[in-house]
């Protein structure tokens, strides 16, 4: 008796995985319709509430179900583009989707390239022949997904010899109803062929008047200070560890409190035809 149960019971659980493959390979050879991928579009269009075109789409099983796509992007209805990824993966809600709603739930942008003019205030994309990304209310266009990752990311700074090498940021929306997030933020740059590493936490945020915030926790370690040569202060040697709360709008005035220590020091202070060299081992800068 016991036996016929048992059997029974692994018959029906066969019959559902037969199903549910079945299921997947259907869904799967759905997708690559030019009909589909369009409703699909259209769908999560509506749902962020921006234009959205990707190509390439394909079903996607990663931290739950979702899909895969290349040369993604989100813009606005007069097609201006506010976000650009070659790669990206978007997972959804099960319960929505058992409901017959698509609700994105994360969004992973796969080594995307940003450039960040700090003087402008935006972020724009750094893949050629690419029309400006993160450039018009980026947040805002984000907040339609609890979560964001940028995997692998390259961000340089115009103007500047700094970029990140793998840089991983993790924004995770505070509410719905406005464009603030929790970020962490994890990587290295690249200051003039020297790696920095770099981390970070905080709150940014989004404001139609005041445009880009953020209030962060920034951990740097051994920053070389060799670089600097100034006229009048050469530095031959030394590194920098700095902790700070940095806070501000970029649009406006940037504060920041925290200590630096410096290790290894060496410089000279040069005045006409004066030079005095100075060595310090560790020095506390608050």
């Amino acid at each position: 008796m016991a036996f016929r149960r048992l059997k029974s019971i692994l018959f029906l659980l066969f019959l559902l995985v037969l199903l549910f493959a079945g299921s997947v390979l259907l869904v799967h050879s759905l997708l690559y319709r030019p009909s589909v991928q369009q409703y699909l579009l259209q769908q999560l269009s509506n749902r962020v509430g921006y234009h959205i075109r990707a190509e390439q789409i394909g079903l996607l099983f990663w931290k739950g179900i979702g899909i895969q796509a290349q040369n993604f992007s989100i813009g606005t209805t007069e097609d201006v583009q506010v976000l650009a990824a070659s790669r990206v993966r978007i997972t959804f809600s099960l319960r929505e989707l058992v409901r017959g709603r698509i609700v994105p739930t994360d969004l992973i942008l796969e080594e995307p390239a940003i450039e960040l003019d700090l003087h402008g205030g935006r972020w724009e994309s750094a893949f050629e022949d690419k029309p400006p990304a993160l450039e018009d209310s980026p947040l805002k266009a984000l907040a339609a997904f609890p979560s964001v990752t940028l995997e692998g990311a390259l961000i340089t700074v115009k103007g500047m010899p700094l970029k990140s090498k793998g840089l991983f940021v993790r924004l995770s929306r505070k509410s719905p109803d406005a464009a603030a997030f929790q970020v962490a933020l994890n990587g290295k740059f690249d200051y003039k062929g020297d790696e920095v590493p770099l981390s970070a936490q905080g709150d940014i945020a989004w404001d139609p008047a005041t445009g880009p915030s953020a209030c962060l926790k920034l951990k740097l370690l051994k920053a070389p200070l060799w670089h600097i040569q100034l006229p009048d202060l050469p530095v031959k040697k030394g590194t920098a560890d700095m902790e700070a709360t940095v806070s501000g709008n970029l649009r406006g005035e940037i504060s920041a409190q925290g200590n630096i220590v410096i290790n290894d020091l060496d410089f000279a202070i040069i005045d006409d035809a004066d030079r005095k060299d100075f060595s310090f081992d560790r020095l506390l800068l608050p």
